[in-house]
């Protein structure tokens, strides 16, 4: 996973597997990519890193997204009682557990996603909730105050596909301000797409009348327009395109 605030400062995750979990290293660049150091990870089984405010093994799922040069969430998948959400202030070198409060249900892991922010202080962190069995629940975090405080709103049951890593899961997950936002669920083997106009105090499963089955990209430019990349098959795919709302995504077929 690759991510920049700006044209010059980015951050860059390597993961590979490891005995109990994800071995990961975050490098950085200050110069547009062209040098990169590494200033954290987890280290191995054999030689865990042991630095202060170093990352833990045992976790999978990684990833990290930014608010600004300095400060920055590093995501992951863990059981209810680990922690899986980590800040860090001084741009990747150290970090810090960040708890959050989960809402009122059996839960048995959590998996946070890397946050998306709109200005200085307003973000939204996604949150995937695994019950027993397959029961799945997305809840959409929010912050005001530049992500010192993250705060759940309404948890809406589907289930998430997690399989093809923390890449395949951001594709499927787009929010243009702190209101208006969709993601991707499965329900039935039928993927569906989900909108809300209220910052996740309220869902609504969109009717397309076009049948998704697997849902690889979900691009938008604004409330109105974007793009879905939808593949039934190993040797097909098609491109539908709205220009008036995710509402209508079945009005371009391309």
């Amino acid at each position: 996973q690759i991510t920049f605030v700006n044209a010059e400062d980015g951050w860059l995750l390597f993961s590979g597997n490891g005995t109990g979990g994800d071995v990961i290293d975050i490098f950085r660049t200050i110069d547009g990519g062209k040098t990169w150091s590494r200033v954290s990870g987890t280290g191995t089984s054999a030689s865990p890193d042991t630095a202060p405010g170093h990352l833990p093994l045992g976790r999978t799922l990684w990833g990290v997204g930014f608010l600004n040069v300095s400060t920055g969430w590093a995501t992951s998948l863990g059981g209810v009682s680990d922690p899986v959400l980590f800040v860090t202030r001084d741009g990747g070198s150290t970090w810090q557990v960040q708890k959050f409060t989960l809402p009122s249900t059996k839960v048995s892991n959590v998996a946070t996603l890397p946050p998306t922010f709109v200005s200085e202080r307003d973000g939204v962190l996604p949150v995937l909730l695994f019950g027993s069995g397959d029961e799945r629940t997305f809840d959409l975090y929010t912050t005001r105050d530049g992500g010192a405080t993250w705060n759940g709103t309404a948890p809406l049951k589907t289930s998430v596909y997690t399989a093809g890593g923390i890449g395949a899961v951001a594709t499927t997950m787009k929010f243009v301000d702190m209101n208006t936002g969709w993601f991707v669920g499965e329900d039935g083997g039928q993927h569906q797409v989900y909108m809300t106009a209220d910052g996740g105090q309220h869902w609504a499963r969109l009717a397309s009348g076009l049948g998704f089955t697997n849902i690889t990209t979900f691009s938008l430019l604004s409330g109105t327009m974007g793009w879905v990349i939808d593949t039934p098959d190993k040797q097909s795919s098609r491109l539908l395109k709205t220009v008036d709302s995710p509402t209508n995504c079945a009005t371009r077929l391309l």
